[in-house]
């Protein structure tokens, strides 16, 4: 009941119990300095990627980057004195293609488990920012057997329906939101997506038909990639950042972008997602009138 009710409430215990410190105190060693001013001078320059298919995490919007991944990046980016330009892929390919030809020098969004992979990469790597954690959406009529379920291509999570779902008949869709609003429809079971990305979408959603669970596991630790373009020091610096980023200032990005905002929620929407309240108040009224008249 409580994950139906609260969905990410094990995750917010997380943030508060364990989360980064909120010093601001940064020092940059003599090295560290001099590569701060070299970007924030011009001599180097600094191309920075992100992929765009994982609302509310990341996503464009009106031609512009948005989401909580960036908009973290830009105040982190921002402390360190890091002047950047970002590069927007046209789809997942074009991403993934960036990420082998050496034309993007830093990727936002790397799921990368250690330094041990990344070593065998060759790339440089911050502290996770994030702990990326899963969630699986339902119907609220959900009986508990999964006999369809939907999964997003590029979904990025290999092997988790496997594990969760094997006897399943997989459905494959475009996009998460796809193959969410597919439950919503009946038309699958379930499905698998990022934690932020199944809250938002049921918060979101006015008939109030679908759910979302936590899973403890899998988690996968998110953090920024340095490619071997630009300076590996660079991981150092932003690894300072993120850890003097303020947890409190981590969580309101994560609300602002997951909960509903009353200025752009119509009557019907309320009423269909607070429809005891919407009844009760809807008997005082007709009440008073009747008292009135």
């Amino acid at each position: 009941q409580m994950n139906l009710a609260e969905g990410d409430w094990k995750d917010s215990l997380n943030y508060q119990y364990y989360g980064q410190t909120e010093s601001r105190n940064l020092s940059f060693s003599k090295q560290e300095k001099k590569i701060i001013q070299q970007y924030a001078s011009g001599k180097k320059k600094l191309r920075v990627a992100c992929s765009i298919d994982r609302s509310p995490y990341s996503y464009v919007e009106n031609g512009k980057l948005k989401g909580i991944i960036p908009d973290m990046f830009a105040e982190l980016m921002e402390e360190a004195g890091l002047p950047y330009e970002v590069v927007i892929p046209k789809n997942r390919e074009e991403y993934e293609a960036w990420q082998k030809d050496g034309s993007v020098d830093i990727f936002m969004d790397a799921r990368i488990a250690d330094e041990t992979a990344a070593e065998k990469d060759g790339v440089a790597i911050t502290a996770p920012y994030m702990d990326m954690g899963l969630a699986m959406v339902t119907r609220r009529d959900f009986d508990g057997t999964i006999r369809k379920l939907g999964v997003a291509r590029y979904q990025g999570a290999e092997g988790i329906e496997d594990d969760l779902a094997v006897e399943a008949e997989r459905v494959y869709f475009d996009t998460r939101e796809d193959a969410m609003n597919a439950v919503r429809e009946g038309d699958v079971d379930a499905t698998f997506v990022y934690l932020y990305t199944a809250q938002k979408f049921v918060n979101m959603d006015s008939r109030g038909s679908v759910a979302y669970t936590v899973l403890d596991e899998p988690v996968y630790p998110y953090r920024i990639c340095i490619m071997t373009s630009a300076d590996a020091e660079l991981s150092g610096i932003l690894t300072k950042c993120i850890y003097a980023y303020p947890k409190t200032r981590l969580e309101s990005l994560i609300s602002d972008y997951t909960t509903v905002k009353l200025a752009n929620t119509t009557l019907f929407t309320l009423i269909m997602i607070h429809p005891v309240k919407s009844a009760a108040l809807l008997f005082m009224a007709v009440a008073l009138l009747l008292l009135l008249v």
